[in-house]
């Protein structure tokens, strides 16, 4: 049967990462030999304004991505599993609910202060340029993994996870480097009771984009880990499981600005409700360390039980 304890996927949605390959939390839900069939969709807000003498990048817009997956089990140690991802780039509608929310908690509004309310500008300018600013929907880049157990016990369990990603997204829209790019990892999944948690080290592969030419980084190191805990009885209910994750990534750009430059900690938290036959997700998530990943990113997911 699907696996209620799999971790949700946090994404890193900033609209000039979008192209490189990234090790993807829902790709843990491939470990499990049982079949898996889900929709899921992210939605983010992002307002920054950074520059410096050399580059200037500006990202004020929402994306959101729809994603369907698949998987085929081959046999008991190894399976396959296939992403299809849709993005929309636009305006949005976030923009004056995230500002009356920081004034409630009284927060500073950050970047966003004296940014346009409802504009879509996705911008770097440095020794080259790009500019985002219409609207669009389109297909992004095709992801295929795999996982094999290699060490498999009742509790413990490591196991090898790889994927490619095929270049079926528009290049010039920012959706594909035009390349084919992949990722490797071990991952150690781990069941104490009621806790299940997956901690897991790699690196991934992403040939040089146009978009930033010599200061992309090609090889991009990650670890991280997911927890799940089931509570025996969480309010009378007994078909939640709340999750967390953390995942840290290396520079994605060599940069001059902190908001492109730097390293990635991004936190997700997050929760499974089990309803009949389906499995329901949610969460948020939001960069500890990168102000340019995207405010805030609302999760959810669709998963039906087998």
């Amino acid at each position: 049967m699907a696996n209620e304890f799999a971790p949700i996927n946090f994404p890193n949605l900033n609209p000039f990462h979008i192209s490189k390959i990234q090790f993807d939390h829902s790709h843990l839900g491939n470990l499990s030999s049982s079949p898996i069939n889900k929709i899921e969709v992210n939605h983010s807000s992002v307002a920054l304004n950074d520059s410096n003498k050399n580059e200037r990048l500006i990202l004020d817009g929402e994306i959101t991505k729809l994603s369907l997956f698949s998987s085929l089990r081959y046999s008991e140690t190894f399976n396959l599993m296939i992403e299809i991802p849709f993005f929309k780039f636009s305006e949005g509608f976030m923009d004056k609910h995230i500002k009356n929310w920081h004034k409630f908690f009284g927060l500073s509004d950050g970047s966003r202060l004296n940014q346009p309310l409802d504009r879509l500008l996705f911008e770097y300018e440095g020794i080259s340029k790009n500019s985002i600013s219409d609207s669009f929907f389109g297909i992004g880049d095709i992801k295929i993994s795999s996982s094999l157990n290699i060490s498999y016990q009742d509790e413990n369990n490591l196991f090898l996870l790889s994927a490619v990603e095929l270049p079926s997204g528009s290049k010039k829209k920012n959706l594909s480097n035009g390349q084919i790019d992949f990722y490797s990892s071990l991952v150690w999944k781990n069941k104490f009771k009621n806790i299940h948690s997956s901690s897991y080290a790699g690196v991934a592969y992403s040939k040089k984009n146009a978009l930033f030419y010599a200061k992309d980084n090609n090889l991009i190191k990650f670890f991280g880990s997911a927890l799940s805990y089931k509570p025996r009885n969480f309010f009378d209910y007994n078909n939640i499981v709340f999750k967390t994750s953390l995942k840290i990534s290396d520079k994605y750009y060599s940069s001059g600005l902190d908001s492109l430059g730097d390293y990635s900690v991004l936190i997700g938290l997050g929760a499974t409700i089990s309803l009949n036959d389906y499995f329901i997700s949610i969460g948020f998530s939001e960069d500890l360390k990168v102000n340019s990943i995207p405010d805030i990113t609302f999760v959810s997911s669709l998963q039906k039980r087998f």
